[in-house]
């Protein structure tokens, strides 16, 4: 393979680009910084390196794959937002879901045609996935609770800010001995704020939030900061 490097260094999703190519001996292709917002000529610019797998952001993605005619792209991942629009391709299309906090992939879904609300798959390697409601307890299959995340990839908390790393970053109550084979749950859950729910296939689709935070162009905003400083 022969895979793209698009995000920033800064971004957390720029190591599931580096060093799985590095580990597995495959290729790293840096995309230059003008050819990131530009679909068309990105396009053409993988196509001439031959590029085999590439990531983007969501929105950016879904305008790529508007647009985009590589024959030789066999997977695109997408993260970050959303999925609401897909077409189809000679590529695997795989809808990614991750926050930073749980560094940088927690579950993933193949998409093979547009839904109404294209799901964010299934837990990763390594990743226990619990959807609870008010009272920690867990929800049934087709039950809407919070998505909390525990496993390997679970950071330690927030630089400098304890209070938040308390409130997010809790005793995993579901925690056991587990197989070690299959990577034994972590002792730390991260609380995402994220609704979601069960399918009954296994995959999980995301509803919302519990607050009101949304996501613009990648940014978490807290709407209720907004709002404050109209009110004053």
């Amino acid at each position: 393979d022969s895979v793209a490097k698009y995000f920033g260094f800064s971004f957390d999703g720029s190591m599931a680009e580096m060093y799985p190519a590095c580990i597995s001996g495959a290729r790293l292709v840096v995309v230059p910084g003008e050819l990131r917002l530009a679909p068309k000529e990105l396009s053409l610019y993988l196509a001439e390196h031959h590029v085999s797998v590439a990531s983007f952001p969501t929105p950016f993605g879904e305008m790529f794959l508007q647009s985009a005619d590589n024959p030789g792209l066999r997977k695109i991942m997408l993260g970050g937002e959303k999925l609401r629009t897909y077409r189809a391709g000679p590529w695997t299309v795989v809808n990614g879901y991750g926050p930073t906090e749980t560094t940088c992939l927690s579950t993933t879904y193949p998409v093979y045609g547009q839904l109404e609300n294209i799901p964010v798959g299934k837990p990763v390697w390594n990743t226990q996935i619990y959807i609870v409601d008010k009272q920690d307890r867990i929800c049934p299959i087709g039950v809407a609770g919070e998505l909390c995340i525990a496993g390997l990839g679970v950071a330690r908390g927030y630089l400098n800010r304890p209070e938040l790393t308390q409130e997010r970053f809790v005793a995993n109550p579901f925690e056991t001995e587990g197989n070690p084979a299959l990577g034994a749950p972590a002792a730390r859950m991260y609380r995402t704020g994220d609704i979601a729910r069960w399918l009954p296939d296994g995959n999980i689709e995301h509803l919302g939030r519990v607050d009101t935070q949304v996501k613009v162009r990648g940014y978490r905003i807290e709407l209720g900061e907004i709002e404050a400083a109209l009110l004053e």
